[in-house]
């Protein structure tokens, strides 16, 4: 990982979503802002796609905006 990828996975964070008018807001922000380098090392091929990490690694993916499976994936 160089430099630039460690700059970008500085800018991950847990957000919090309580209103359809902030999921919009933050979608639009994290598709216009882009993280190529954290796309590539992560494997993100499409969006939505959700990540569960523990320490440091990726634990469970899931493609696509199912709201079944994004519960199940935090249960």
């Amino acid at each position: 990982m160089d430099v630039h990828d460690q700059r970008q996975l500085k800018k991950s964070r847990v957000v919090r979503v309580n209103s359809e008018e902030l999921w919009d807001f933050f979608i639009t922000q994290a598709a216009n802002q882009g993280c190529p380098g954290v796309a590539l090392k992560m494997e993100i091929k499409a969006m939505p796609t959700f990540l569960m990490m523990k320490g440091g690694g990726s634990t469970d993916k899931l493609v696509g905006a199912n709201p079944y499976a994004i519960k199940k994936m935090l249960k």
